[in-house]
């Protein structure tokens, strides 16, 4: 906690303030939402497919998400992004 209060902020001036001059700093507790977009928590989840090919476990976790759609609470969405890495 002492080093992050005595970490200078660049200013772009001749002198920088340090962040425990500008900002109170303390612990908490809180859910591990490490992810944001658009300002809104996000939880990613990825996954590596072995013996299957990308389009059928796509195909499997759209079914996944339709049938727990009634389940997601107001205001939130669940999303399937696929990404192909080689």
């Amino acid at each position: 906690m002492s080093a992050l209060e005595t970490l200078p902020i660049t200013s772009g001036g001749p002198t920088a303030p340090i962040l425990g001059g500008i900002a109170n700093i303390t612990r908490s507790v809180s859910s591990a939402v490490v992810s944001q977009y658009d300002i809104q928590p996000m939880v990613q989840i990825y996954a590596t497919p072995q013996g299957r090919d990308l389009g059928g476990i796509a195909t499997d976790v759209r079914a996944a998400i339709a049938d727990t759609a009634k389940d997601v609470p107001k205001g939130s969405s669940v999303v399937l992004v696929v990404r192909w890495r080689p």
